[in-house]
């Protein structure tokens, strides 16, 4: 299951979205067919508008699940370990699972 999660993650971080790798790639191709780079000013705002533009995608999936933390079925997977380790653990892992979608949604 990690290994989707990363494998997810790569996937999504190539998209040719400028706060992303992807997006930086894109650069390079325009770059290469200009034959000049883009000024530092015109790539930051293209980099900045692309960031906002997914931090705006991250709040709408935010509000989307936030019911979940009224689901006792949800809560309980968290409250099950006696180890704060292993409750971490899977903590860590569902966020990963909420905030890769979330990554996905926004960015699409």
């Amino acid at each position: 299951m990690a290994s989707l999660i990363s494998i997810n993650l790569g996937v999504v971080n190539l998209f040719p979205f400028p706060a992303l790798d992807g997006g930086r790639i894109l650069f390079l191709i325009i770059e290469k067919i200009r034959r000049k780079p883009l000024s530092q000013n015109q790539e930051g705002i293209i980099h900045m508008i692309g960031f906002a533009i997914l931090m705006v995608g991250m709040d709408t999936m935010s509000g989307a699940v936030e019911g979940l933390r009224d689901v006792p079925e949800f809560t309980n997977i968290l409250l099950m370990f006696s180890n704060p380790i292993l409750g971490m653990l899977a903590g860590s892992f569902l966020t990963a699972i909420i905030q890769s979608s979330s990554a996905s949604v926004g960015i699409l």
